[in-house]
């Protein structure tokens, strides 16, 4: 071998080695979950705004309060993404439903809750993933409202059920429909406590995630697709398999450099 083409080779073999490492760095990362469809622990959220105001036909209003600040929750709490849904059904009006939307243990969930796609739970199996609901309950103006209350068995004034064709108007675009829930027990100043009537509000996840209102940073069709669960999967492999190549062709680079150096020797052949 000359030397002119031991010096091509090593360089041959050193940009090898350059590339594999910079693909190594790359698999790293996914490693590590950059870029991969997971979701992040405790499940998927949307930013729901401290209260809501709304508002019917008539000019009515009603301002709910978000309970104890938490966030709105994609329903079932979900570890992967199998299929999604990435259009917004948000309309001018938002539909008033008759029946509670959230999710009871072995009960079916009424058929207005928007399906959102297919997704694993804690359980590991596959089952329907619904946009996630906000608990909302009525601050109390005095003035009555826009939505629909009833008194119950107690005689606390409770969400009204039962409604039919009512529709109105929420001040937050990602809102698509509202759900009577159970009361909830509030507390005033004075530690006297009473009885509030609270609603669930049910926000659009493709709606939300296109203002950016929830904690997946990548698009949501990412997380549902076959490519990016299957790169998902590889990556340790990848990376093991990237920094194999690139030791690999740094060995050969100095294999190569030290033979040239040989064949550099008075009374050396090649």
């Amino acid at each position: 071998m000359t030397q002119h083409a031991a010096k091509t080779r090593v360089r041959w073999w050193l940009a090898i080695a350059g590339a594999g490492t910079v693909l190594a760095v790359a698999a790293g990362l996914m490693t590590a979950g950059v870029g991969m469809p997971r979701i992040p622990a405790g499940g998927v959220r949307i930013d729901a705004p401290d209260t809501l105001v709304v508002r019917d036909a008539s000019g009515a209003t009603t301002e709910l309060r978000l309970i104890n600040g938490l966030p709105a929750l994609v329903d079932p709490q979900v570890f992967g993404i199998e299929a999604v849904d990435t259009t917004s059904y948000v309309g001018a009006e938002v539909p008033v439903d008759a029946d509670i939307g959230f999710l009871m243990p072995g009960e079916e969930p009424p058929a207005s809750r928007q399906v959102r796609g297919q997704a694993i739970d804690d359980a590991g199996e596959l089952r329907d993933m619904y946009d996630a609901l906000g608990g909302y309950v009525v601050i109390d103006d005095g003035e009555g409202g826009a939505l629909p209350e009833e008194l119950d068995s107690s005689g606390d004034r409770t969400a009204g059920k039962g409604s039919s064709n009512l529709v109105v108007q929420v001040d937050d675009e990602a809102v698509s429909r509202l759900f009577p829930a159970y009361n909830v027990t509030l507390r005033d100043a004075s530690g006297a406590e009473a009885e509030a009537p609270a609603w669930d509000v049910q926000f659009d996840l493709a709606a939300a995630h296109e203002q950016g209102r929830t904690n997946l940073p990548l698009p949501l069709a990412w997380y549902a697709s076959p490519f990016a669960h299957a790169l998902d999967a590889a990556a340790p492999w990848l990376l093991w398999g990237f920094v194999l190549v690139t030791l690999l062709a740094l060995a050969l680079a100095r294999w190569d450099h030290v033979r040239a150096r040989r064949a550099d020797r008075p009374g050396s052949r090649d």
